[in-house]
């Protein structure tokens, strides 16, 4: 398969989740028979388009399903499906859990979504398995909210540079808590809401607040420019996780930042896992 041809497939993909339009549209507008296009993508990607256009939807509605309070109906709704019944099987099929019982699981197991296979292009950063028992100091709470899908709307990593730059030598260490909003209009726009805990190393006299990171831990290292790493907090996550087949627990996320610039960032962030 022409590489330019395979990318448009994928970014096609990604671009229709939310759409009623079918493996025929596609054809369309390609220009080559559907017999062909489904031919080379199961020969390169060893899986017919039809089943990862499939599990790319309902990967997409399983993070809904943990990152947002939006009813299964609405989600069947978003995806097109003619009842919530229908959406809970194809769900079930995909995830062993309807979608009630993947919400309301204890851990969040990534091996069972369908990663895009844009991220084949993007390497796998390597993961370290720890275990961390420690409290975590904070003169300040912030909540600020991250888009699911798309950085353009809401970009949590935005957040976090401008935090670091204008308290540049303030901060080195920042906990996150990802959570569903606890307004429904929020979840609608896919939002998530993040608060971030974090200390000002001169601020001497501020109250103080405690929170424990203590558990099972996977650290990932991050060194590259800020647009880099709102990629790396959106891809290389997910594909890391699902390639080394954990399960996420709730918890906290601890942010070390080793060195930033207004350019640049270094840092080891530390994830909750089983």
């Amino acid at each position: 398969m022409k590489d330019s041809i395979r990318r448009y497939i994928l970014s096609w993909v990604e671009e229709n989740n939310f759409t009623i339009l079918h493996i025929d549209d596609l054809v369309a507008d390609i220009g080559y028979s559907r017999r062909t296009i489904e031919t080379w993508f199961k020969e390169h990607y060893q899986l017919s388009l039809g089943e990862y256009i499939l599990r790319r939807r309902l990967s997409r509605a399983a993070i809904m399903l943990r990152m947002t309070s939006i009813p299964v109906t609405d989600i069947a709704y978003l995806f097109h499906y003619q009842s919530s019944q229908g959406f809970s099987r194809a769900f079930k099929k995909m995830t062993g859990l309807t979608p009630s019982e993947y919400r309301r699981a204890r851990v969040w197991n990534f091996d069972v979504l369908q990663p895009s296979f844009l991220l084949s292009d993007h390497q796998t950063p390597e993961l370290e398995i720890c275990e961390l028992n420690e409290t975590f100091l904070y003169t300040h709470q912030i909540i600020e909210h991250d888009h699911l899908f798309d950085t353009s709307v809401h970009d949590i990593t935005k957040k976090i540079k401008k935090l670091l730059i204008e308290n540049r030598h303030e901060i080195d260490r920042i906990t996150l808590v990802p959570r569903p909003p606890e307004r429904l209009g929020k979840s609608r726009s896919y939002l998530v809401e993040v608060l971030i805990s974090y200390s000002l190393q001169s601020d001497t006299t501020a109250k103080r607040g405690t929170c424990v990171v203590k558990g099972k831990y996977a650290k990932m290292t991050f060194s590259g420019s800020w647009e880099g790493y709102s990629a790396f907090n959106k891809i290389a996550f997910v594909k890391a996780m699902v390639k080394k087949r954990l399960a996420l627990r709730e918890g906290i996320y601890l942010m070390q930042f080793n060195s930033y610039s207004d350019e640049h960032v270094n840092f080891d962030v530390f994830i909750p896992i089983l």
